[in-house]
């Protein structure tokens, strides 16, 4: 069964200092996936489960975080990784979520929301609503 994730993303703080979409990855499991942009919105259409996606966001050369989510044991999941170095990519952070350690961790953990907080205190959250195929998933930077 394929899983589609309608993907919105807020950002709270003034224009000028919004952060920009830089990277996004698709997990080679279950047929892989796609990502799409429709409407103002992403689209994440992953093959089935034990599959996932992540997205990179910047604020200017030095301010990274990472927002993960997908489908474990059919059931959804998210993650967030704040305080990126420039050289921590979603491509090379991926795998991490497959091969133990923390963030394969988070991922069993099946979690639907996740908030964390930056070094300068900032608040980044992710939630996933909806049942089925079929979800909404949020994205709040602060």
């Amino acid at each position: 069964m394929s899983y589609t994730f309608t993907v919105r993303v807020r950002q709270t703080t003034a224009a000028s200092e919004w952060a920009e979409l830089v990277e996004s990855t698709v997990w080679h499991f279950a047929n892989g996936g796609t990502w799409r942009a429709a409407r103002g919105e992403l689209v994440f259409t992953m093959g089935g489960s034990g599959t996932s996606g992540l997205l990179r966001f910047a604020r200017g050369n030095d301010e990274y975080c990472v927002f993960a989510m997908g489908v474990h044991n059919y059931k959804p999941w998210t993650d967030c990784v704040v305080d990126c170095k420039p050289g921590e990519t979603a491509c090379n952070m991926h795998p991490d979520y497959y091969g133990g350690g923390e963030r394969a961790k988070q991922r069993e953990k099946q979690q639907r929301e996740t908030c964390k907080k930056d070094c300068k205190g900032r608040e980044y959250k992710i939630v996933c609503s909806g049942e089925g195929n079929s979800c909404v998933v949020e994205i709040f930077i602060e």
